[in-house]
This record gives structure tokens, sequence and C-alpha cells, in this order.
């Protein structure tokens, strides 16, 4: 699990570090943004510690270099892979149901239910 999806984040690395919501900007998941009483909003909610990373995030998000961005998120990689600061316990599997009247319907990894709706058809 956690592999596929590093390789997913490394296959976007261009718009990787947008800041937009639920995206790790260089300082989303930096030690200094743990959640806490003084920092209510912080996204580092693994609370993961690492000079390391905090280092590399920073370089990543600062960086317009694709080669050097890809190293940063490497490097990021290999001390996910070191330290393990999640581990998955269980998977949320979505069930889609749709009538064979609808045409055009895909099950999307990214998306919600409603992903690509305007492709949708009624077939008669």
């Amino acid at each position: 699990m956690r592999v596929y999806a590093l390789r997913r984040i490394l296959q976007t690395i261009p718009i990787f570090p947008s800041g937009g919501m639920n995206t790790p900007g260089k300082e989303a998941y930096t030690s200094t943004n743990i959640p806490s009483d003084e920092n209510p909003t912080g996204s580092n909610y693994f609370r993961w510690v690492n000079p390391e990373v905090d280092a590399a995030l920073e370089v990543a998000g600062s960086n317009f270099d694709l080669q050097v961005r890809k190293d940063a998120y490497c490097k990021i990689a290999e001390q996910i892979h070191k330290d393990v600061p999640q581990i998955y316990l269980y998977v949320f599997q979505d069930g889609y149901g749709f009538a064979d009247t609808l045409e055009g319907y895909t099950v999307s990894t990214w998306g919600s239910m409603v992903w690509g709706a305007q492709n949708w058809k009624y077939k008669q």
C-alpha cells in the first residue's frame, strides 16, 4: 500500500507541492507542523519527527528542478521505509452501484462516486 502510494506521488512530482487541500507542501508534514493546542490546524497528524524529512521537504517544496525534487521525494520515501511512521490496519473499500441505463460511468481511484459526471449519459 505505502509503496503504491509513493509511486503515485512520485509520478505527480510536478504538482505535488502545490499546497492544495490534503496536498503536502513543503511545510505540511514537517516536525514543526504537528497538531497541538498552539497549532490546531497542523497537518503532521502522524506526529512524525524526522529532521532529514524536514530538510527534504524544504528542498522539494522550494525548487523548480524536477530532478532535484524527485531526489528529495525519494529521500523522503527512504525515510518512510526506514521509520514506518504509519501502519495501515485496513483500507476503505468503496462499493459503487449504477443503473444499466447509465453510460459513461467509470470508477475512479482518485475521485468520488460522481467523478466524471460530465461524461454520463442516460441510455433509453
